[in-house]
């Protein structure tokens, strides 16, 4: 199920761990965070609804849930699927681009078959923004592929300089599972001074 206090349920689980929309219920829209312009099919952006019953509880009109998320059709069905992605108070610029915890993450383990934990860590030099990333592995550290993931970074991911490196660390801060990924992203920059 997917809801909060203000709208109630308003998605839900299918059975085959997929959301599912209430057409009959709510209007389902995606804008741009920053523009509050609808984003395009398919594309990622924050959740804003609109109650459709006249008996609901909190008649809604075009309300910003703060949830980010990509809405997608489902074959046959009046109903889409709702993938969320997070929270918008969760996401980072990094050199002019927002991103996710969560799609930061997968950017991270589509490169490993093996890496069970990882910390990423943000910093700044003047208006130069840098990602170390720290992994850990369940074997030995997968040198090719933190290879080709460090290249591809630069070369057409998140586009600024990469440090990664395989950690002997176990702290649970890099192995535990936690809500939306953000704990595992660390902004160290420091704002700068007007």
């Amino acid at each position: 199920m997917y809801g909060s206090q203000e709208t109630s349920i308003s998605a839900l689980n299918n059975g085959e761990n997929k959301l599912l929309t209430l057409p009959l219920s709510y209007v389902y829209e995606v804008i741009d965070v920053n523009t509050g312009e609808l984003v395009s099919d398919g594309e990622i952006g924050e959740l804003v609804l609109t109650t459709l019953q006249p008996y609901a509880l909190k008649p809604l009109l075009r309300y910003r849930t703060g949830d980010v998320c990509k809405i997608v059709n489902v074959e046959n069905s009046p109903r889409q699927q709702l993938l969320l992605e997070g929270r918008v108070s969760d996401h980072l610029e990094i050199m002019g681009r927002t991103y996710s915890p969560a799609g930061l993450e997968k950017n991270i383990l589509k490169y490993f078959d093996t890496c069970i934990g990882y910390i990423v860590t943000i910093r700044s030099t003047g208006d130069v923004d840098r990602i170390y990333i720290e992994l850990v592995f369940s074997g030995d550290a997968e040198m090719e592929s933190i290879k080709e993931m460090e290249e591809s970074w630069i070369r057409k991911g998140v586009k600024c300089k990469t440090t990664i490196r395989c950690s002997e660390n176990s702290q649970n801060e890099l192995l535990g599972m936690v809500s939306w990924k953000k704990a595992r992203v660390k902004d160290k920059r420091t704002p700068a001074v007007a």
